[in-house]
């Protein structure tokens, strides 16, 4: 499938990301794919974009259900795609290290999933 960067971010900043309103009850997993700097940016676009489609699909055949977010730009990332499975968030969205901060952009070159476990305590 893809082959993915595992790491343990702090969630404190996670406050109001997919709903959450308390970052220290939870544990974060983050997972990060990132095409090659060598993929044009038409085959890393729809590289990106096939595996968003098949973890969606994933999600979705294993019953998470979409958190419904508060209406918002749709930046880079689109933090706003959450989902909820028996107390635990997954968020996922694309990244790109392409574009430029004057210019509008559509190419992209990196996909997340972040966890949000709950503790227990």
């Amino acid at each position: 499938m893809a082959v993915w960067r595992m790491s343990h971010p702090d969630v404190e900043g996670a406050d109001d990301a997919c709903g959450i309103k308390d970052g220290q009850a939870y544990e974060a997993v983050r997972l990060d794919y990132e095409v090659d700097s060598e993929e044009k940016d038409a085959s890393a676009t729809a590289k990106v974009k096939t595996l968003d489609q098949k973890v969606l699909a994933l999600l979705t055949q294993r019953r998470w259900v979409a958190v419904k977010m508060a209406k918002a730009g749709g930046g880079i990332p689109n933090l706003r795609r959450c989902y909820r499975r028996s107390g635990v968030i997954a968020q996922i969205y694309q990244t790109t290290g392409r574009c430029t901060m004057n210019m509008p952009c559509s190419a992209y070159d990196g996909f997340t999933v972040v966890f949000y476990i709950p503790k227990n305590g």
